[in-house]
């Protein structure tokens, strides 16, 4: 179940112009945010601050959690991946409107 979310959550492509799966859109604009490296503490993606590029691997160390709002996008650069230690938390909000 967890990764079904996670797959409605990501989208996965290489930042530098090709994509890695049909059907993903590439950022029309350059990505300010971007991950990479060791969390030791726990982290939130807020979807105000989406998209975020992942440049370097990210690990989530045991006791940490990464908290991941609806509707955030991840671009992952090219043999770079997201490893959970921790815990990692999909936040699926329901809107009024739906």
């Amino acid at each position: 179940m967890y990764l079904i979310i996670l797959l409605l959550l990501f989208e996965y492509c290489n930042c530098q112009g090709q994509v890695t799966h049909p059907g993903y859109d590439i950022p029309s604009q350059p990505i300010n945010n971007v991950l990479g490296g060791v969390y030791a503490n726990n982290i939130t993606l807020f979807f105000r601050n989406s998209p975020y590029r992942v440049q370097s691997d990210v690990t989530v160390e045991a006791g940490a959690t990464i908290t991941i709002e609806t509707g955030v996008r991840l671009y992952f650069d090219t043999g770079v991946g997201l490893k959970v230690k921790g815990s990692i938390y999909a936040v699926i909000l329901k809107h009024k409107d739906r």
